[in-house]
């Protein structure tokens, strides 16, 4: 319950006059912000993958498995995101767009595939042949671990650049969209893939959905915002805490399993996020620079699990020291394609 007691506390204490900005804007408004929020939810990720993967205590998990709720915030930011360049630039948006976005997201992807494929080989753990690795590219559960975000995300990229450029579509880019996504959506929501790629990916949607009337998001009173922030916030932890609340109920294991609040849970936290973000203050980071590898952070932790695995037994130590390994080698691969890509975009 530590994770819950924190967040009420922290966002009490955001609208507390020394934390609560007078200035209300949006969120492209705060790129230091967004940045420091998605490079700690990477390593929120990486924090649920640890304790899920390589258990110490069940307790240990169920206060860390915030993995679903961050995945659902990247997937916020990657819609809201390419909404806000669209309002920004217009029609010239769709220049190069497929281009600039495969290459942004598939050079670090296949970059990182192939250090795992080589840390395999010399580690002797080789498991797939260049065929299985394809095909299991668009899964839940790719080749390298975790992956399967950034291989749904390309999909996504597809169906937005398609409403947007297809002129068949009458009903205008976001509703096109819309349209498009909830097929893709009902498609994997009948497909036997994870509940961990079902329940995050809806939140796209309200990303562009929310960077289209983000306006008049940020015109609601304070009162009403906060009655929706606390209100969000509390279906967010019924959601999050669900285990520990039906198994002190007596509900069955059916209940007890069911990924269904998550569903729901994983917009709350988005609903909750915005709206507590309209009063926090810009990050006053000089070195931002030093954050901006959340990507690469993420796509990393499968290779420093393994390797770190090797020589470290499951505790605490290999916690931190994966956690620290997965920071370093994030910056350091980030730094390496930073040079590459300012060359080829």
């Amino acid at each position: 319950m530590l994770f819950s007691i924190l967040l009420i506390l922290f966002s009490v204490l955001i609208l507390t006059p020394p934390f609560c900005t007078q200035k209300i804007c949006g969120l492209n408004h705060k790129r230091n912000y967004g940045t420091f929020v998605k490079y700690l939810a990477a390593i929120l990720v990486i924090v649920a993958h640890l304790t899920g993967i390589h258990r110490i205590s069940l307790n240990l998990v169920l206060e860390c498995s915030f993995g679903w709720c961050s995945v659902s915030l990247f997937f916020f930011y990657s819609g809201y995101g390419l909404m806000n360049g669209l309002q920004l630039k217009g029609a010239k948006y769709w220049d190069d767009f497929l281009r600039k976005r495969f290459t942004k997201v598939l050079i670090p992807l296949l970059f990182v595939y192939v250090l795992y494929y080589i840390c395999e080989v010399c580690m002797g753990t080789e498991r797939m042949s260049f065929c299985d690795i394809l095909g299991v590219f668009f899964s839940d559960n790719p080749y390298l671990p975790f992956s399967w975000f950034v291989s749904w995300l390309l999909i996504i990229y597809i169906l937005f650049y398609l409403a947007g450029k297809c002129s068949f579509f009458q009903f205008g880019f976001v509703k096109s969209f819309a349209f498009l996504f909830s097929i893709f959506i009902c498609f994997i929501l009948f497909s036997n893939m994870g509940a961990w790629v079902k329940v995050s990916m809806p939140c796209f949607l309200f990303g562009v959905l929310y960077r289209k009337k983000e306006t008049e998001f940020l015109d609601i009173p304070k009162c009403l915002s906060v009655i929706v922030l606390f209100a969000s916030l509390s279906f967010f932890l019924i959601a999050f805490n669900w285990i520990r609340i039906c198994s002190f109920i007596g509900c069955p294991n059916k209940i007890i399993y069911s990924s269904v609040p998550l569903y729901g849970g994983s917009l709350a936290f988005c609903v909750y996020y915005v709206m507590l973000s309209k009063y926090v203050k810009e990050v006053n980071i000089k070195k931002i620079g030093l954050l901006n590898g959340s990507y690469e952070l993420y796509l990393c932790q499968g290779i420093v699990f393994m390797l770190l695995s090797a020589v470290i037994p499951d505790s605490y130590l290999y916690y931190l020291c994966c956690i620290i390994g997965c920071i370093v080698t994030g910056y350091v691969v980030h730094r390496i394609l930073s040079a590459v890509l300012s060359k080829v975009i």
